[in-house]
């Protein structure tokens, strides 16, 4: 069984003072490094024929509120 709890680094930010290399940042944090590691351990249940994998997101990604838009854009997706 895979727990897939990755993420963090949701501060408020205003999103007009939001640039590129934070945001890349952001989603590598929260999205990118749990879609790495589901995929790794998702080839070797396969193989296996068993596994469960979960994952948890953030209300960031539903509701409006203090996150930044790269954090809930992230949170949003899974």
């Amino acid at each position: 069984m895979l727990l897939a709890f990755a993420g963090g680094d949701g501060r408020p930010e205003p999103t007009a003072q939001l640039n590129a290399t934070r945001w890349r940042a952001v989603i590598d944090t929260n999205l990118t490094a749990t879609y790495i590691t589901v995929r790794t351990f998702a080839l070797g249940m396969i193989e296996r024929g068993r596994g469960s994998i979960v994952t948890m997101s953030s209300t960031a990604g539903r509701q409006p509120g203090g996150a930044s838009v790269a954090y809930a854009a992230a949170k949003a997706v899974w």
